[in-house]
This record gives structure tokens, sequence and C-alpha cells, in this order.
């Protein structure tokens, strides 16, 4: 499963691919251009952390 992102102008800003290699293990792979940099530390990373923290705990 995957996504693109695009800015103005259509640049490309990031793309996200993340596929499920076994029952526990979660490859997430994420490529772009700074901004998309930014995008990863600001937006994806944090909601991934909580999303899997959650996941644990609640298992």
């Amino acid at each position: 499963m995957g996504v693109r992102l695009h800015g103005k102008n259509l640049e490309y800003v990031v793309k996200v691919e993340i596929n499920r290699l076994t029952e526990e293990v979660v490859l997430v792979e994420m490529k772009g251009n700074a901004s998309g940099r930014d995008l990863w530390k600001d937006k994806f990373k944090p909601w991934l952390i909580d999303l899997v923290l959650g996941l644990i705990t609640t298992t």
C-alpha cells in the first residue's frame, strides 16, 4: 500500500509505502525532497509512534 503527495505545480513531495512483512513486522518506507523530510518529522513520524505505542499497550 502506498501514497504519493504532490505540492504546488505537481512537484513530487513525498512517497510513502507501507508493507506488512509478517503479523508483527510492518515496514514503512518514505522518500521525498526537503519538504517531505519536514512532513515526515512533523506529521507522519509522531502519528506512527502514537499508533504503534497505542497498539502495544492495548495488546
